[in-house]
């Protein structure tokens, strides 16, 4: 059985995350020591942790401490290759994927992120490591609101791209596919693909996912959890800027919709917290209050007279505009605390990925190739 898979990508959000997560469970259930390791990551934040290692690391026994998991951060290997020491940081690369190797029957491989700007370098990096590694890769790509000759383009390319720079493609999955285009677009990819030890997989759009939680809009707008901590796994659907009067306000209420209004404006909190309660309304999803200012200590006092507050409050120093454009580019991401939502994605992998295939396929292959950096480090 090949030993490795290295899990790549087109382009930025695409949802990888719930094939990393399935692509583990998959391996679990034959294999007892399964490693992983991504090479380069890009944390959102300075001295941040990877947001998918810890996932991985905390969804699943496998032994491994943070720090043997990755290598460099996107800015080092930027770094590094513009210095011109780009052999010194692939032998690194190299020397921390082996070591995990000793210690596991298989490691699987996540590639970068793609961050915006930086997607050609990500892709010829990402190629250049599974060339050296040896190993298998799979092409996640994304369905999500695009043309279907797009998508069918981009995974083609991709593919050809990948042979061309020595590596073996293992299969294609793209991620986020509309429920009536699934059978269609995978034909369509078998056909421009045309490589029969090419899997090709479609995985469905699922709403309970790809939406937004009040969890993932705290670090997008800087807020504070006022109350109603126990409703941060609340998902999103909509957004709605509450600067009218409160009945006007009422007649536009939405299921799970996010309302947005600044501090002084206590009726339309206190109205958004008794919709929840009330059975002729929908439920909103929770209340940002913005601009910084505080709610009016009266109206603090009738809130905290409720023992369980049936919908969250969150507070931002951002005024309104600019918090509705920070929310525009949240992306939703599944979070390490979030049983459900973690359970979902496996779920949506094992319903729509049938293994079988993808077990021969690795047990049939192994990477022959070795690259100059590969051959130089067995010989050392």
């Amino acid at each position: 059985m090949a030993n490795s898979l290295y899990i790549t990508t087109t382009e930025t959000r695409n949802g990888k995350i719930l094939i990393v997560l399935g692509i583990m469970q998959l391996l679990l259930k034959d294999i007892r020591l399964v490693g992983f390791f991504r090479p380069i990551i890009n944390p959102s934040q300075k001295d941040a942790r990877d947001h998918d290692i810890d996932l991985v690391l905390s969804n699943f026994n496998i032994g491994l401490q943070y720090e043997e998991t990755y290598a460099y951060t996107l800015e080092e290997a930027k770094q590094m290759v513009n210095s011109g020491r780009q052999a010194e940081m692939m032998k690194t690369i190299l020397d921390k994927y082996k070591a995990l190797e000793k210690k596991s029957r298989f490691v699987l491989c996540e590639g970068t992120d793609f961050a915006a700007g930086s997607e050609a370098f990500e892709f010829d990096i990402n190629a250049m490591i599974i060339a050296d590694i040896g190993c298998p890769a799979l092409v996640v790509a994304y369905g999500h609101k695009k043309d279907a000759q797009q998508v069918v383009t981009s995974c083609q390319l991709a593919v050809e791209s990948l042979y061309h720079k020595g590596v073996d493609v293992l299969a294609v999955m793209v991620n986020r596919v509309e429920p009536e285009s699934l059978h269609s677009l995978k034909i369509a990819l078998d056909k421009a693909i045309d490589r029969p030890e090419v899997l090709v997989y479609t995985i469905p759009e699922t709403q309970a996912l790809s939406r937004p939680s009040f969890r993932d809009l705290i670090p997008a707008v800087d807020a504070q959890v006022l109350y109603g901590r126990q409703g941060l796994e609340n998902q999103i659907s909509g957004c709605m800027i509450a600067a009218m009067l409160v009945p006007d306000f009422l007649d536009h209420i939405k299921k799970d919709y996010l309302v947005v209004t600044s501090g002084d404006r206590a009726g339309i909190v206190l109205t958004g917290i008794a919709s929840r309660l009330s059975m002729a309304y929908p439920d909103i999803a929770g209340i940002l209050v913005t601009g910084g200012i505080s709610i009016p200590d009266s109206i603090i006092r009738l809130i905290n007279g409720w023992q369980e507050l049936p919908v969250p409050i969150l507070l931002t120093r951002m005024d309104t505009h600019t918090a509705i454009k920070a929310i525009d580019q949240i992306y939703s991401r599944i979070s390490p605390d979030d049983p459900q939502r973690i359970a979902l994605a496996l779920n949506v992998f094992e319903e729509n990925v049938d293994a079988g295939p993808l077990r021969q396929r690795l047990a049939a292959r192994k990477s022959v190739r070795i690259t100059p950096q590969m051959f130089e480090y067995s010989l050392i």
